[in-house]
């Protein structure tokens, strides 16, 4: 699929907008505490393989921009893992407010520096970066959006410089193929609410209402979700508006479940503490190892969201 033939809106709806913007306000404290973000333990388990190939591909010392940061959590993993300074811009001010405060509370503020910006407007530094890093938000763009994103980047790097990309993209496919390790994905999954219906697992009232939020919270319809804007790439379709200004020196899958089992066993968690934490470490290793069993596969299940990292060069200007 090309971009053209994307169902990707060129141009986002005042109304989308406006529907975007109040399921953040809704569901932002859930995304951040159980959905994406999760602890910092579970992100060195889950996303630490490729946190550390970010920091690789920059020299020694060197300094790294993440676009659309929010509280900063993967500026402080990719500090913890090496890097020289990292910078954070995003457009919420509240979110910003928040990455400060935690990189003080964890004596990194030295080496990290947050801005409120649109990063793709001007270098929030006046000085040029070693690598960018945008991670999992142009799939919440439309097309205008991502065509302006992406050609504003080349200028925030040095000659040399590399973008790092992580973004879903949608399998597609073939019908049936092998199940055995998705299957076996879902029942380590189930395995964190096993006994609820019977009585044999308490379930608190607060377990009980971020639950509910799961359901609520993916108002996005087919291919949209879980928000309103949010759709994951198709296959080729985000290498097409890369192409425009970067050379795809490499690419590779990294992530597909693994943190929506994380998910069931961190709300497990609020109900079942000490079980839990004893527990979770091993759950979410084991998640994260029957997902590379799955990206290994050359015969993927269609609908799933690959999460997939692209390594990339500007084009000569």
């Amino acid at each position: 699929m090309t971009a053209l033939d994307s169902p990707r809106p060129e141009v986002t709806s005042a109304e989308l907008e406006s529907e975007e913007l109040k399921w953040w306000v809704q569901y932002a404290e859930f995304e951040q505490r159980f959905a994406w973000v999760q602890t910092p333990a579970m992100q060195r388990i889950l996303r630490g393989h490729y946190i550390r190939e970010i920091v690789r591909a920059t020299p020694a010392g060197g300094r790294i921009l993440e676009l659309g940061c929010g509280t900063g959590w993967l500026c402080r993993e990719l500090v913890r893992c090496g890097a020289g300074e990292v910078w954070g811009v995003d457009f919420s001010a509240a979110q910003i407010g928040l990455a400060t405060e935690q990189a003080k509370a964890a004596g990194l503020e030295g080496r990290l520096h947050f801005v409120c910006a649109d990063g793709t407007r001007g270098n929030p530094s006046g000085e040029p970066f070693d690598c960018v890093v945008v991670h999992a938000f142009l799939h919440h763009l439309d097309k205008s959006e991502l065509r302006r994103t992406i050609s504003s980047i080349p200028g925030l790097l040095k000659p040399e410089g590399v973008l790092i990309v992580f973004e879903p993209v949608l399998s597609e496919g073939s019908p049936e193929p092998s199940k055995r390790w998705e299957e076996r994905q879902k029942w380590l999954a189930e395995l964190a609410i096993r006994g609820r219906k019977y009585g044999l697992r308490h379930e608190s009232g607060e377990e009980a209402r971020w639950r509910a939020m799961i359901d609520a919270r993916c108002v996005g319809k087919h291919p949209h979700g879980p928000s309103p804007k949010e759709m994951p790439f198709r296959p080729g379709e985000l290498e097409e508006y890369l192409g425009q200004s970067f050379e795809i020196i490499g690419s590779r899958r990294c992530m597909c479940i693994s943190q929506v089992v994380v998910q069931e066993w961190l709300l497990r968690g609020i109900s079942q503490p000490v079980s839990t934490g004893l527990m979770l470490p091993v759950v979410a290793r084991t998640a994260a190892w029957m997902d590379r069993q799955i990206l290994s596969q050359s015969d993927l299940p269609g609908g799933m969201w690959i999460f997939t990292m692209f390594v990339c060069r500007a084009l000569p200007a």
